[in-house]
């Protein structure tokens, strides 16, 4: 099967990366499936029949096709999975929720813990994505953690103050 150049284009692989944990190598370790896996190719070509053009087309914020349930049979395969959680992750509000509507209830559960946790996982991709790259330890911080920071330096901080002498004068009186 043909990917679809819009997803192959630089500025949909860029907005991707920027957006998600998957960056561009992995978005097209993904698309390579296309060409041999079957459950994929099904779900590409619903997704490019009935979904594609209202997804990338702005002017049809106000009036998307109805899709309900339209996804379901794909949504345990791994592949298609991964792209709907793509898409998932790059969609505005509305589209959001119009994507949402074509999934039933427990895999829209599934798929809103993968966005969650797809939001932890987005500063992985930095390193991942940039792993042979020097990365500048001065700046480079996960979860408002500096990476290099000294952790003795904050075990003795947290030992400072709790040792203050003018908590201790406070307890003894």
């Amino acid at each position: 099967m043909k990917i679809p150049e819009i997803y192959l284009s630089s500025d949909f692989v860029n907005n991707l990366a920027q957006n998600t944990f998957c960056g561009s190598h992995a978005w097209h370790r993904l698309l390579s499936w296309l060409s041999v896996d079957q459950p994929f190719q099904d779900f590409m070509e619903i997704w490019q029949n009935k979904f594609m053009h209202p997804f990338h087309n702005n002017d049809t914020l106000d009036n998307l096709p109805p899709v309900d349930g339209a996804l379901e049979p794909f949504f345990d395969d791994l592949y298609p999975a991964q792209f709907i959680l793509r898409m998932a992750q790059i969609a505005e509000k509305k589209k959001l929720s119009w994507l949402f509507s074509a999934l039933n209830n427990e895999q829209q559960e599934i798929l809103h813990d993968w966005l969650i946790d797809s939001k932890i996982d987005a500063e992985k991709s930095i390193i991942a994505d940039n792993w042979t790259t020097a990365l500048d330890e001065k700046s480079l911080i996960i979860s408002n953690t500096h990476l290099y920071k000294s952790l003795t330096a904050e075990v003795m901080s947290v030992i400072s103050q709790l040792a203050n002498t003018k908590n201790k004068k406070k307890d003894s009186a």
